[in-house]
């Protein structure tokens, strides 16, 4: 029951600023809320470009990196009312369009979007797991497309799965380097 008590966000806040020094991107916390992935940690990098996003704030769930690993590893009972995704201009993916960016999430163990939501921005995200072995958080890298879609993306990527690993590891859930959704993070690419 201890590990029940363990708050996410506090567990992630070090890893969070580690994440942040070792790519120089913005990095975020989210988790799903009723109206979908919602912001509640972040820490601010210097390569981030003008964009920011403020705690709080309700990404939209197929445009986003965030949104898509939620989507791909978040079980369907426990999503309740989702953001719609025409409600804020947000253009939704056709159905056969949206499984298969989801098929390539688990696959990867990761979402990356470019150009998606903000013009010159991309994210990478990447979920944390619970002890049960269920998605409990997402943690997100947002930079310049030029930056993360270029030399330096393999290292980001690399950085941000460790951190997901830590913090997962961190809330007790115990996997040897497989997810217990059968997701091999270890050689994600």
């Amino acid at each position: 029951s201890a590990i029940r008590q363990i708050d996410v966000v506090e567990v992630a806040r070090p890893e969070l600023v580690a994440l942040r020094d070792a790519t120089e991107c913005a990095a975020y916390l989210s988790l799903w809320g009723d109206r979908g992935p919602g912001i509640v940690l972040k820490v601010d990098g210097p390569r981030q470009g003008s964009l920011a996003v403020r705690l709080g704030y309700v990404l939209p769930t197929t445009p986003s990196a965030t949104g898509r690993v939620f989507l791909a590893f978040l079980d369907p009972g426990d999503m309740g009312r989702t953001r719609p995704e025409d409600e804020d201009g947000w253009v939704s993916l056709p159905p056969d369009e949206l499984e298969a960016a989801l098929a390539e999430v688990r696959e990867q163990g990761y979402a990356f979007t470019s150009n998606s939501i903000n013009t010159g921005f991309a994210a990478v995200a990447a979920p944390v797991f619970g002890f049960d072995g269920r998605i409990a958080a997402v943690v997100t890298i947002l930079g310049s497309h030029r930056m993360l879609a270029g030399a330096t993306r393999k290292t980001a990527i690399a950085a941000l799965l460790d951190t997901s690993r830590s913090v997962s590891a961190k809330l007790g859930h115990v996997a040897d380097g497989i997810a217990d959704d059968g997701i091999d993070l270890k050689s994600a690419k």
